[in-house]
């Protein structure tokens, strides 16, 4: 098996682990080598031979099962109406202050939704700002929970202007930052993603979707907010309230409750200019089961080759 063959089956292996099949475009997109079109379609046909892939209309899948296609359909067809209505919200959301970038993140941003699905944001605050965005936003997703509302208004990332590289460099956040869908913030976003250029060491074939962003100016309640709250108080209400959402946090994760996704409540990375999950919970189980189901597939592989080999070799001695 070929370098080539080995990154394809990495690839899907990947999105296997949220039973997703792929297309031949998204393979190569998320491949850890550069390749051409031409070659890549020679290598799946190659793999859909050796039947190590499986093909069902234009999708590839480690099993040969149609309702994984039929379901992918389904969840990209849900997917664009609450994309359609995740705009709404965001247009919304700019109302906020001190918000300076929105994105749709999490699953709504590969294109996946049940009806069960949240709508996960990724935020983008002013500088030195992102503790009072977040404590506005708490005390509204505690209203909207109030009317069933909640899963409308989740925060799945926020950082300020000036935490723009993401650390933690690996194929689940080079995937995650691929596969956000800005909404508002067009320089913030461009910032951004220039920061992250490191992604393409894991997605050499990547290119990231022009969007166009028409950010409105901010209206007078929104300027009126920050300007009542950007002075020395604000930045001790700032402090004060990072420490506040630290200890609770902290508390909470004591408790050691997991979510259906496997997300531990509580488990958050609290600092001045950002507030992440802990990489080590969700994301670390990620990539533990994709590192499992990529070396048992290339072991299988490799004990099929093996004995093909040795089938051929008794036949050439007879």
């Amino acid at each position: 098996m070929d370098i080539l063959q080995q990154s394809i089956i990495k690839t899907v292996a990947y999105f296997d682990i949220f039973n997703y099949p792929m297309t031949a475009v998204e393979i190569r997109s998320y491949m850890d080598t550069a390749c051409n079109e031409q070659d890549l379609d020679i290598a799946l046909t190659n793999l859909v031979k050796e039947k190590i892939l499986f093909r069902t209309t234009n999708f590839y899948q480690l099993k040969h099962d149609e309702s994984l296609t039929t379901e992918r359909i389904k969840a990209n067809k849900l997917a664009e109406e609450n994309i359609a209505r995740a705009k709404k919200i965001a247009s919304f959301l700019t109302w906020f202050p001190f918000i300076k970038g929105i994105a749709v993140s999490g699953s709504l941003s590969k294109k996946v939704a049940t009806s069960k699905s949240d709508y996960d944001f990724f935020i983008v605050t002013q500088y030195n700002c992102l503790w009072r965005c977040r404590f506005i936003f708490s005390a509204f997703i505690k209203l909207a929970a109030v009317f069933g509302l909640k899963k409308y208004f989740c925060l799945n990332y926020v950082i300020d202007e000036s935490y723009m590289e993401v650390e933690e460099k690996n194929v689940f956040t080079a995937t995650e930052i691929a596969t956000l869908m800005p909404l508002y913030g067009r320089s913030v976003f461009a910032d951004f993603f220039t920061a992250n250029q490191w992604i393409y060491n894991y997605f050499p074939n990547h290119r990231f979707i022009e969007y166009t962003l028409t950010d409105p100016a901010k209206n007078a309640f929104t300027k009126s907010a920050e300007w009542l709250m950007q002075n020395r108080i604000g930045q001790k209400a700032d402090n004060s309230i990072m420490r506040y959402f630290e200890r609770h946090w902290s508390k909470l994760q004591s408790k050691n409750k997991v979510t259906e996704s496997g997300f531990i409540l509580g488990s958050m990375m609290v600092n001045k200019h950002y507030c992440k999950p802990y990489p080590h919970h969700f994301q670390r189980k990620v990539l533990t089961l994709h590192k499992e189901k990529t070396e048992k597939i290339m072991s299988a592989v490799l004990s099929k080759q093996e004995a093909n080999d040795h089938f051929f070799r008794k036949l050439i001695i007879k």
